[in-house]
């Protein structure tokens, strides 16, 4: 009877990922519950917006639409509470690069054709993000996951330009001349130093050795901050990515 009831216990430790770490059959191993690695994320992140473009004390346009992409680096740590479901913790340090633009008013030139400029925001952010991850495989190694996150902002770099987009032979008249001018006067956006938000993710995990509690993780991502990233205006932030964690299981005493 005893005999029997190993035997029916010992797959749920061999497979609690799914995965056979095992030697052998006759050389069984209990499987790993805690997993810990790194990870690397690549994002697209559009974002809507209702910010001033404010040169001096005047009102010009309204930046209302933008682009980005952000790269991110970070430490995992996972615990399987169950044989298809993982609870994982994940530290990171990310960088985005944005940029809203919106057009501003044509002005009439002395030769009768208009000017056409456009307004560019453009924004560098560093922040260190933590993020709580529920994880449930739904079919193999097929899983779904959904998280909720807080970051800290502590690092930005900001510029305003006005661009020619018509006509092509006009240039402002800075020195040297150029098609492009870095607005010096523009009120600067004030930035929420913290943010919130949540992620869905669609992953696949992918056994890297036969015989090691080693494996790939790679999802991928969706995702929105709940919370504006300025504190003047709204500036909304999604993203679309790709995340590749490495894990590692801890042995079980």
């Amino acid at each position: 009877m005893r005999a029997a009831v190993g035997l029916t216990l010992l797959p749920a430790f061999l497979l609690a990922q799914g995965f056979p770490w095992e030697l052998s059959p006759r050389l069984p191993v209990r499987a790993p519950l805690v997993f810990v690695g790194a990870g690397v994320q690549a994002a697209y992140t559009p974002s809507l917006a209702t910010l001033e473009v404010i040169e001096g004390e005047w009102s010009c346009a309204t930046y209302r639409r933008g682009t980005g992409l952000g790269l991110s680096m970070g430490i995992h740590a996972e615990w399987w509470y169950a044989p298809t479901g993982a609870l994982r913790l994940l530290l990171a340090a990310e960088y985005a690069r944005l940029r809203l633009s919106t057009l501003a008013e044509p002005l009439p030139l002395s030769d009768g054709r208009m000017l056409q400029t456009e307004y560019q925001l453009r924004y560098g952010l560093w922040t260190t993000r933590v993020e709580a991850l529920w994880k449930q495989r739904l079919w193999r190694w097929l899983w779904v996951g959904a998280s909720l996150w807080g970051a800290l902002q502590w690092r930005s770099a900001e510029e305003q330009w006005e661009v020619v987009l018509a006509p092509a032979d006009y240039f402002f008249r800075t020195l040297p001349p150029a098609r492009e001018r870095r607005l010096t006067s523009a009120r600067s956006v004030a930035l929420r130093p913290y943010g919130f938000g949540i992620r869905l993710r669609l992953g696949y995990d992918l056994m890297l050795a036969r015989h090691h509690p080693l494996y790939a993780a790679p999802a991928l991502v969706v995702g929105t901050a709940l919370t504006s990233l300025s504190t003047t205006a709204a500036w909304t932030r999604w993203e679309l990515g790709i995340e590749i964690p490495l894990l590692r299981g801890l042995p079980r005493h």
